[in-house]
């Protein structure tokens, strides 16, 4: 069964290595993951007061994949003016 829920504390090492949790990489070393992992939910938790979320989805209670959500109002991807 697919769930999707906020991030939880124990969602913070699946969505900090973007999913990359028990596979052996080509390119980086396990070290390298991990350390930016730690640095990219440093990251990810100082966008909190400007309203940044994460979701993640499961499917029988694993996690699968996960999303994150930006007001527009910070969104770097849309330029306002073409909106109001």
């Amino acid at each position: 069964m697919l769930t999707i829920s906020d991030m939880k504390d124990g969602d913070k090492y699946f969505v900090g290595t973007c999913t990359h949790v028990n596979d052996t990489p080509e390119c980086l070393s396990r070290w390298e993951i991990n350390y930016s992992a730690k640095r990219r939910i440093a990251w990810l938790q100082s966008l909190y007061p400007k309203r940044v979320r994460r979701k993640v989805a499961r499917i029988n209670h694993n996690p699968v994949g996960f999303i994150h959500l930006l007001p527009i109002e910070i969104c770097p991807w849309v330029q306002l003016e073409r909106i109001y």
